[in-house]
């Protein structure tokens, strides 16, 4: 995930995560190397990555960001599935349960919002 953002109060920009600083970062969210990691790609688990300073979004904002969602090393091997989707003739390895982009004003140590 790379993020940048502008408001009528302030700019940022992550052009990568060798460092989180200015990030409040809750759950199972981690770096790796470079990279912000959300949740790997196991079911039922949460994170999430907060700015720790609140920005305006009155009157608009614009953000550009890129994401990629890929298996977990190894996961692409044949063999059983550890979470079966279907039956086990046609089962699916399964990961993340979902994504959301959010905006709230409650807290940077907000999860499952």
């Amino acid at each position: 995930v790379l993020g940048s953002l502008a408001t009528a109060s302030g700019n940022f920009a992550f052009p990568d995560f060798t460092s989180l600083d200015g990030l409040s970062v809750q759950g199972v969210a981690n770096r790796t190397q470079s990279r912000l990691r959300l949740t790997p790609a196991v079911p039922n688990l949460v994170a999430s990555v907060w700015h720790d300073v609140k920005q305006s979004v009155v009157g608009g904002f614009r953000t550009d960001f890129s994401m990629r969602v890929v298996p977990d090393e190894g996961q692409e091997t044949p063999g059983p599935c550890k979470w079966v989707d279907h039956l086990p003739k046609s089962c699916a390895r399964r990961g993340g349960d979902g994504l959301a982009f959010v905006i709230q004003n409650f807290d940077a140590k907000a999860l499952g919002m």
